[in-house]
Protein backbone atom coordinates (compact mmCIF):
# COMPACT_ATOMS: atom_id res chain seq x y z
CA UNK A 1 0.00 0.00 0.00
CA UNK A 2 1.41 3.41 -0.91
CA UNK A 3 0.23 6.71 0.52
CA UNK A 4 1.61 10.01 -0.68
CA UNK A 5 2.05 13.16 1.43
CA UNK A 6 0.59 11.56 4.54
CA UNK A 7 1.63 8.93 7.02
CA UNK A 8 -0.22 5.72 6.41
CA UNK A 9 -3.70 4.96 5.23
CA UNK A 10 -6.06 5.02 8.20
CA UNK A 11 -9.09 3.89 6.19
CA UNK A 12 -7.43 0.48 5.54
CA UNK A 13 -5.92 -0.02 9.04
CA UNK A 14 -4.99 -1.99 11.01
CA UNK A 15 -1.95 -3.43 9.23
CA UNK A 16 0.09 -6.47 10.25
CA UNK A 17 3.25 -5.05 8.67
CA UNK A 18 4.26 -1.51 7.76
CA UNK A 19 7.47 -0.62 5.89
CA UNK A 20 8.56 3.00 5.59
CA UNK A 21 11.35 3.62 3.07
CA UNK A 22 12.31 7.22 3.85
CA UNK A 23 13.90 8.63 7.00
CA UNK A 24 11.96 10.64 9.57
CA UNK A 25 13.15 12.43 12.72
CA UNK A 26 10.95 10.70 15.32
CA UNK A 27 8.59 7.76 15.63
CA UNK A 28 5.20 9.00 14.37
CA UNK A 29 2.26 8.08 16.59
CA UNK A 30 -0.11 8.18 13.60
CA UNK A 31 1.66 5.13 12.14
CA UNK A 32 1.76 3.22 15.45
CA UNK A 33 -2.03 3.67 15.74
CA UNK A 34 -2.47 2.00 12.32
CA UNK A 35 -0.41 -1.07 13.32
CA UNK A 36 -2.34 -4.15 14.46
CA UNK A 37 -1.53 -5.69 17.84
CA UNK A 38 1.23 -8.19 17.08
CA UNK A 39 2.20 -6.18 13.99
CA UNK A 40 5.67 -5.03 12.99
CA UNK A 41 6.77 -1.62 11.72
CA UNK A 42 10.17 -1.14 10.06
CA UNK A 43 11.09 2.54 9.74
CA UNK A 44 14.31 4.53 9.28
CA UNK A 45 14.61 7.15 12.01
CA UNK A 46 17.53 9.53 11.65
CA UNK A 47 20.51 7.21 10.94
CA UNK A 48 19.08 3.94 12.24
CA UNK A 49 16.49 1.39 11.24
CA UNK A 50 13.90 0.81 13.95
CA UNK A 51 11.88 -2.38 14.23
CA UNK A 52 8.74 -1.71 16.25
CA UNK A 53 6.60 -4.58 17.52
CA UNK A 54 3.15 -3.58 18.82
CA UNK A 55 2.56 -5.75 21.89
CA UNK A 56 -0.82 -4.33 22.97
CA UNK A 57 -3.16 -1.48 22.08
CA UNK A 58 -1.02 0.91 24.15
CA UNK A 59 2.48 -0.65 24.24
CA UNK A 60 5.24 -1.51 21.79
CA UNK A 61 8.86 -2.65 21.87
CA UNK A 62 11.64 -1.14 19.77
CA UNK A 63 14.89 -2.60 18.42
CA UNK A 64 17.29 -0.09 16.84
CA UNK A 65 19.90 -0.92 14.18
CA UNK A 66 22.29 2.03 13.68
CA UNK A 67 24.52 2.86 10.73
CA UNK A 68 22.10 3.47 7.85
CA UNK A 69 21.33 6.49 5.69
CA UNK A 70 18.01 7.02 3.88
CA UNK A 71 16.54 9.90 1.94
CA UNK A 72 14.35 12.10 4.17
CA UNK A 73 10.56 11.77 4.06
CA UNK A 74 9.02 14.70 2.20
CA UNK A 75 5.75 15.83 3.77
Amino acid sequence: MQAEKRLGLESKAPFDKILVSASIEQLPEEIIIQLAVGGILVIPIREAIWQVHKTSATQHSIHKYPGFVFVPLQR
